[in-house]
Parts: structure tokens; C-alpha cells; sequence
């Protein structure tokens, strides 16, 4: 259904419309709108997520050209100069 709205509405009546949607179809089921969540799996995530956002901000404090990226030998045809072991 979003597929046809695409074209004439923006982001946020792609909101209201899946809203609508949610809160229509919540109606319908026999416990309503309420969620059963286990906490376990949530808390899970949530320690996932974490950790993952930290290494991606720690990540972004590393040097743009990374020394241990870079190439460490050549190859036979290349000058001996290039190679920052062997000089």
C-alpha cells in the first residue's frame, strides 16, 4: 500500500497512513492495542544495539587513512622505495 502513496505523498503521510493502519487492525485483535513484551529478548537488544552505536561512534574517532590499511610490501615490479617495511 505504501507503494502507491509514494508518489503523492511525502514522509510523514506515509506515517499517518501506517499509523491508521496499526490502530485499525489493533482493533481487531482480542487483546487490543496492548503488546506482551519479554524482557529478556528487549534487554538483549537493547545491549546489542549498544554496544554496536559505541563501536560506530569509537569508529568515527579513528584517522581517516589508517596505517595498517595501507600496503606494506610490493610487488616484484614496483620500486623498493614504496615499501614502508623495507626501507
Amino acid at each position: 500500500m505504501s507503494i502507491l502513496y509514494s508518489t503523492y505523498f511525502g514522509g510523514s503521510d506515509h506515517d499517518f497512513v501506517t499509523g491508521l493502519a496499526v490502530v485499525w487492525v489493533a482493533r481487531g485483535r482480542p487483546t487490543g492495542d496492548a503488546m506482551q513484551i519479554d524482557t529478556a529478548v528487549l534487554g538483549h537488544d537493547v545491549r546489542y544495539f549498544a554496544i554496536a552505536y559505541a563501536l560506530a561512534i569509537g569508529a568515527a574517532f579513528l584517522p581517516l587513512e589508517p596505517v595498517w590499511l595501507t600496503a606494506t610490501h610490493t610487488s616484484p615490479s614496483r620500486s623498493r622505495r614504496a615499501c614502508r617495511c623495507c626501507t
